[in-house]
Parts: C-alpha cells; structure tokens; sequence
C-alpha cells in the first residue's frame, strides 16, 4: 500500500558514510552554512533546541528577561527559553495566516521569536527596534525580499527528522560565534539514518506508521529534557543535505504549487495565499484550515496514506500550562482545531495531490 509520510527528504546514506570520516567535514559544513547564510558566522549545537537555550542564556545575560512567541507552535521552544533563563510570555496568532500577533512590549527587556511555521515567512515589518530569534527550522528555504529567513536576527536551525534541512539531528546558531564540542559518531545515529531513509519511502512508510509504540507525530512538552550529543554522523547527515538544497527548495516549491492549484477553490483557507505579499516561502508542509468536518476529513486523508498531519494539536498555553504567562489565545485555539498539513517532499505525485483534493472537496 503506497503510505506517504508527513515530512520527509533524507540524504543518501552512502554519501553520509563517505563524509562521516572527512578531516575536513566541520570546516566545509560550516562553509556550507556560511555560504547560505549571507556569511554570517555559525555556531553549530546538537540541536534547534539548545541553540534556543544558548541564545536565551547569552541574552539573559546582557539583560533580556521574556521570550514572546505565538501560540500556536513547538513547545521544545517554551522548553528550552525556559532553561535559557527567560520568562516566556504567548501572544494570539492571526487564525487566516499563523503569523504571531505583536502588540506593544518592551524592547529592553523583551525578545521576539519568529517561528516561521512550516515556511511561511513572518513579517518583521515595524518591529526592527526589538531583538529577534529567526527561526529557520522550518523555514530555511524561505526568502523575506532579499533576506534569507534565519538572518533577521539571531537564527536558528534544526537538522532533524522533518526540517528543512533534513537529518537526523544537531543544529545551528547564525550570527553567534562559539566553537561547539563535537563527539566520534556512534553507530546508532547512523543506524536511525538506515532505518528513516528506507521507511520514509511510499511503499514501506505505513510499517511504521501502524507501530503506535513509535508515538510518530506526537507532541510533548518535557521542560526537564536532555540535551543530545553533536556527533559527527549528524554533521555529515547534515552536510549531504545541503549539497541538495537547491535541487531539494525547487522540488518543495513544485509540489507546493500542486496544492495551491487543486485547493485554491475549495472551502479551506490557505494561510499562504492568505499572506499577500508573500512570494519567498518555500513550505516543508503545506497548511490547509478546515472549517468544517476537519476531523472526518483528516481520517480519511490518513486512510488514502497521502501524509496528512495534525501537526500540534492544541496551543502553547494549553500543553505549557503553568510554564508560560497564561492569557487568551481564541486565534490559537482555532488553527489547533482546524489545521491540516500536507506533505511536499519528492515522493508526493500529482495523483497523491489529486486524492487528497477530491477527499477535502467531498466534505469541506
């Protein structure tokens, strides 16, 4: 049975092989990121979620007490700013785009975190006087103007399973300079690598995805979690991946455009065509918001296997409840109850974007 995944795009695992025993494989890695980055320095770490932590322990430091996000997102974000030294305060999303609603806060004290949900490109616009977290997890193919998204700010970058930069973990600083501590490689990284880059094939990934004990797709809030180690399988995982960036963003934009084409008509909302402006995003998902019957859809989606998600499924102030400055989030509390996500990776064919179309056309 031809089972999609929701994310996916993994580096050949010979190439991987080669690179993990290259002398050189650290300094090209970040000559990569250098390169992408408009040449601003790079600090690499094991994962986006201590470059968060890093990044709000410098700026705890200098005299930064919050991080403001949006409501709807990751909450490894709320985890990490948290062990960092910051407070964490939730602002609404607008529940047509995503984008974080800012209001007025304090830009002594107070820090900005663009989350750039599964691409899509937040505006700074106004907000220049603030210190900002860019981060590109999810957005590192994406484009505000001239501007690569990761370099409004501080950047941050995950090379984990589903990301734009697609591996099986570490991560990035940009604009931060520290020499990170790198450890040999372990088999079982490259093993994990192995095992995602076959199954996340069509034909083998409903194997996994019939297995509930792999808990696929859930979201956790863990505030006491562990940092892992930066080996150097991640590094040269990584590394592979971003030989095929270009190739890899130009793929995601095509199949992009399907979706855009087959649901432009239909009764969902598409946050990205709902931002106006926007023509830099390049999504590692594409969102759609259902209205109506999103829970009937979903599951058929999910039984025609064309890598439909959920995604997070309730907000930040719900699942951090007691860790973050409680408010109402209306905006939040809607996309949790309507979103879906579709796949972009290279296995999605017309004919997945075709079934999926006339399953949401039935009953939206």
């Amino acid at each position: 049975m031809r089972c999609l995944a929701p994310a996916g795009g993994f580096p050949s695992l010979n190439a991987v092989l080669g690179s993990s025993f290259d002398p050189s494989l650290v300094s090209q890695f970040e000559r990569q990121l250098r390169s992408l980055f408009n040449d601003q320095p790079i600090s690499l770490c094991s994962s986006g979620k201590q470059a968060i932590e890093i990044i709000s322990q410098f700026l705890s430091s200098k005299g930064y007490k919050k991080l403001v996000l949006g409501a709807y997102g990751c909450p490894d974000i709320v985890a990490a700013a948290l062990r960092g030294g910051l407070k964490v305060e939730l602002v609404d999303v607008n529940p047509q785009t995503l984008e974080p609603i800012f209001k007025d806060h304090n830009a002594n004290e107070d820090v900005l975190l663009f989350s750039n949900l599964y691409g899509l490109v937040d505006s700074i616009s106004g907000l220049s006087k603030y210190k900002i977290i860019d981060d590109a997890c999810q957005a590192a193919f994406s484009f505000s103007q001239d501007s690569r998204i990761g370099t409004r700010g501080l950047g941050v970058l995950s090379f984990g399973r589903g990301k734009a930069i697609c591996g099986i973990g570490g991560g990035a600083i940009i604009g931060f300079d520290e020499t990170p501590e790198i450890y040999p490689e372990r088999i079982i990284s490259l093993a994990r690598l192995f095992g995602y880059s076959i199954l996340e094939k069509p034909s083998l990934y409903c194997i996994p995805s019939c297995l509930p004990f792999l808990k696929l797709g859930e979201t956790h809030f863990d505030p006491e979690y562990k940092n892992s180690l930066l080996t150097t399988g991640k590094i040269a995982t990584a590394f592979e991946a971003i030989k095929c960036f270009a190739h890899e963003s130009q793929t995601r934009r095509n199949i992009q455009k399907l979706w855009i084409d087959a649901l432009n008509q239909q009764n969902v909302v598409l946050p990205l065509q709902q931002r106006q402006s926007e023509t830099g995003a390049v999504v590692t998902r594409f969102p759609i918001l259902i209205p109506r019957n999103r829970e009937r859809i979903y599951a058929e989606l999910a039984s025609a296997g064309v890598g439909a998600s959920i995604s997070y499924p309730v907000d930040l102030n719900t699942l951090c409840r007691g860790y973050v400055t409680e408010g109402d989030f209306p905006g939040a509390k809607k996309v949790a109850s309507e979103i879906i996500t579709l796949p972009t990776h290279r296995y999605v064919s017309q004919n997945d974007v075709s079934k999926a179309s006339e399953i949401i056309k039935k009953y939206a």
